[in-house]
């Protein structure tokens, strides 16, 4: 009986073994898919200065570094200067402000497009 009962639990662990290796390359192809599909066209958006002014309230706010636009609204509970500190920048180019964080990679998220214009002036007129 010992045989029997082994072989049954070598059977079991190559099933598992294979359920883990399908769900890796589904949890991979679901990555891969998502990558070209969605959220790839939501940050390849072009937008104006214009678009990104319009966005400067606290429930909505966007801003621009280095031509890339991102929507920070999410990022107010985040930041340790709080909603002030993003409502003052909000609808701007914050290039300087970008450039003095450290890991870039936390913007990343927060990234909806790029702008199709490199112009300078003012972007939101703060109320």
């Amino acid at each position: 009986m010992p045989a029997v009962a082994s072989s049954s639990r070598a059977w079991h662990s190559r099933i598992r073994m294979e359920d883990r290796r399908v769900a890796q390359r589904k949890s991979l192809m679901g990555f891969v898919s998502t990558v070209g599909s969605a959220s790839h066209t939501r940050q390849d958006r072009k937008f104006t200065r214009d678009d990104v002014a319009e966005h400067c309230t606290a429930g909505d706010i966007w801003v621009v570094a280095h031509g890339v636009v991102y929507d920070v609204t999410k990022a107010v509970e985040d930041h340790p200067g709080g909603q002030q500190v993003l409502l003052r920048k909000a609808g701007t180019d914050v290039s300087r402000d970008f450039d003095h964080h450290r890991d870039h990679s936390r913007w990343k998220k927060y990234r909806i497009g790029s702008l199709k214009d490199e112009g300078d002036g003012p972007m939101c007129s703060v109320m």
